[in-house]
């Protein structure tokens, strides 16, 4: 609905040690999640972006450093179309103007 479609999805935060959350995501999503290394990876790149805003670092591109990643998790293909099923019966019920539940 939003006129893309993404190559992958980078997931950062408590759920990355949940390698059912990941799966999920990807089979929902229907492209790769790719795993932060380290949980905290977003909060440490704000941590920089706040040593910049002090006048401690002058670039951006060194945080990279401070974000490592983990290995790609790939949609599940039965589970990836169960989703978009899913997906498609609400955008029809949102459209009719109907309750927001599922059908089948």
């Amino acid at each position: 609905m939003a006129g893309c479609a993404p190559a992958r999805i980078v997931a950062t935060g408590g759920g990355v040690r949940d390698r059912g959350w990941i799966q999920a995501l990807a089979d929902c999503m229907g492209v790769p999640v790719t795993r932060a290394s380290v949980p905290e990876g977003a909060a440490l790149r704000m941590a920089w972006v706040a040593r910049m805003a002090a006048g401690l670092e002058s670039s951006l591109d060194d945080a990279a450093g401070w974000f490592r990643h983990g290995r790609a998790v790939y949609p599940d293909e039965s589970w990836a179309r169960a989703c978009a099923r899913r997906y498609q019966q609400f955008c029809e019920l949102r459209a009719a103007g109907g309750p927001f539940e599922a059908r089948g």
